[in-house]
């Protein structure tokens, strides 16, 4: 499985640039469209990012679910990152916004937050994929079983082998 490791980081090793999980599908590609964040979202990235992304497909203003590598509704709204603490005055669209800037080189005092954050998500839910999976004796990457997991996972940057 291919991997991108980060020098500095080698704790976090995901598995897509966020160019590549945006090229498959994510987020419905609503994630920059979210019409709550009242901010301009092209303040919060690196020009190199709009540079190589499709940005079309993350700026939708309406989630589709089938915009979605896996075509599943999948994910909490803003106000659940929100009442979660889980947003940052620095990347104020979450995760994926500080996603984009570390891996164009951003290093702040949120990196081991969110880091522990992809650990903890990665952990948990390609557990249980592949637990659901050898109890019903299917191939983890069978695309009949865990579609919603398996995009939750994307939105995290891992693929599950």
């Amino acid at each position: 499985m291919q991997v991108y490791q980060f020098e500095d980081r080698p704790d976090f090793t995901p598995s897509y640039s966020p160019v590549e999980m945006t090229e498959a599908g994510v987020f419905g590609g609503n994630y920059f469209g979210n019409k709550e964040v009242n901010q301009n979202w092209l303040d919060f990235v690196p020009q190199v990012f709009l540079d190589e992304c499709n940005v079309d497909k993350l700026t939708c203003h309406k989630y589709t679910k089938n915009i979605n590598k896996f075509g599943v509704d999948c994910g909490m709204d803003y106000q659940g990152w929100i009442s979660r603490d889980w947003i940052k005055e620095q990347d104020p669209y979450g995760w994926f916004n500080w996603y984009i800037n570390f891996y164009y080189g951003r290093r702040t005092f949120d990196d081991d937050r969110q880091i522990s954050r992809w650990k903890s998500f990665v952990g948990r839910h390609s557990g249980m994929l592949k637990s659901n999976c050898k109890k019903k004796n299917l191939d983890i990457l069978d695309e009949s079983v865990g579609l919603k997991t398996k995009q939750g996972l994307l939105h995290w940057a891992y693929k599950i082998n």
